[in-house]
């Protein structure tokens, strides 16, 4: 499809739409949702076959502005982050139960994320006395005369 014709088709449809975001006030977020992956659908159509002229540059700031007034006002609770180790993970980890691969990605994971928090315990509670033995003594007096 040439440039002209993508635009003489879905001009009339960003112009509806620019002029609803301009009117609407936030709280009526949930009427943007379907224009919403309209314009996304023609800005990834535009990125693809025009990229480099201006109406990528315009759909760019419309789904932009589009995107910000759907989700500018969004709040997440704070329980969130509990809410997923809690039940999210463990409810992901038995849907994905006979994938190994899974099982094994997430145990490296939390055996690395233990392993970081114990030596980060460990160096601070040593108050990094043991830096010169690690890095060797050239290195760390270098370093501390660079500080100092």
């Amino acid at each position: 499809m040439k440039e002209i014709s993508f635009i003489r088709q879905n001009i009339a449809k960003w112009e509806r739409l620019e002029q609803a975001v301009a009117s609407t006030d936030t709280q009526d977020e949930g009427c943007h949702d379907d224009p919403y992956t309209e314009i996304t659908t023609d800005l990834s159509f535009s990125r693809s076959h025009y990229p480099r002229l201006h109406i990528t540059t315009y759909l760019n700031n419309l789904a932009s502005t589009l995107h910000n007034v759907l989700y500018k006002n969004k709040k997440e609770k704070r329980s969130r982050i509990l809410l997923f180790w809690k039940e999210e993970l463990p409810l992901l980890m038995y849907e994905t139960r006979r994938e190994k691969y899974m099982e094994i990605n997430f145990s490296s994971f939390s055996l690395e994320v233990m392993l970081r928090i114990i030596s980060g315990i460990f160096l601070l509670k040593n108050d990094f006395q043991g830096n010169e033995q690690m890095v060797g003594a050239a290195h760390y007096k270098q370093i501390d005369l660079t500080l100092n």
